[in-house]
């Protein structure tokens, strides 16, 4: 869209799609970095539950 400022020369103006192209942009970043964020909790659960086996294993042979 375009509209002449006092001077009478052309501003451009934002449409409203590019600001919520960017906000979709953004709502789609946080969600991957989310899923990220939940793929590194369980893989920190896995090996937590990994350790815990070994110590159990450990303990029982001495």
């Amino acid at each position: 869209m375009q509209m002449l400022d006092g001077k009478g020369e052309r501003m451009q103006m934002l449409d409203e799609d590019s600001s919520e192209e960017e906000e979709e942009g953004d709502e789609e970043e946080e969600e991957e970095e989310e899923k990220e964020g939940e793929k590194e909790e369980e893989i920190n659960r896995e090996k937590e539950k990994e350790v815990l086996s070994l110590i159990i294993r450990l303990e029982t042979y001495r």
